[in-house]
């Protein structure tokens, strides 16, 4: 195996419980964003990211919520991205991303970008952004950048409706163990 993959996958609690105390932090800033539906939307794995966690969003906003590629929402958004859209790219240079990002805007909507690119084009785009840590490699398939998405999306939603999530305590050690698991299989 790639050490710089097994470094990168083996990071991950640690990671991940690094990151949760700043990305809540982050989010008490999105509970003044109010909006009628959210639009998850994002390209490759961020895309996979904004799916997975669809059903989550909607369950807790108790709202609209679509996940959809976001060259679908840049250009077939309408009557939906003119609420809340969470736009998500782990560089924040992702073209379509950034697209979706401007017809939020264009359409009077409201935009939280979810990114590690702080200086990005995405983060300037953006009303609000959740600061993910930088990815340790873009050279391998990227099991970190994933799992801290993930953890940077329901750090948003927490956020949303103000409500602890308190599953996303326990992740770190469910991660290792998983790793462990694993790695003794």
């Amino acid at each position: 195996m790639n050490e710089l993959m097994w470094r990168e996958m083996q990071s991950q609690p640690d990671d991940l419980a690094a990151a949760l105390p700043d990305l809540r932090r982050q989010a008490v800033e999105l509970a003044k964003l109010e909006a009628p539906h959210v639009v998850l939307t994002g390209s490759g794995d961020s895309l996979f990211a904004a799916l997975s966690l669809e059903l989550a969003f909607g369950a807790e906003l108790r709202r609209a919520v679509w996940a959809m590629p976001s060259a679908a929402a840049a250009r077939y958004g309408s009557g939906r991205v003119d609420g809340l859209t969470v736009v998500i790219s782990v560089s924040g240079e992702v073209r379509r991303t950034i697209e979706a990002a401007l017809a939020a805007h264009q359409a009077g909507g409201q935009v939280v970008a979810v990114t590690a690119g702080a200086e990005s084009t995405l983060a300037r785009e953006a009303d609000a952004v959740m600061l993910m840590p930088p990815p340790i490699t873009r050279a391998t398939p990227h099991t970190r950048d994933y799992t801290l998405t993930l953890l940077a999306l329901l750090a948003t939603l927490e956020g949303l409706t103000g409500r602890h999530l308190p599953e996303l305590d326990a992740w770190p050690t469910q991660v290792q163990q998983l790793l462990d698991d694993a790695t003794a299989w």
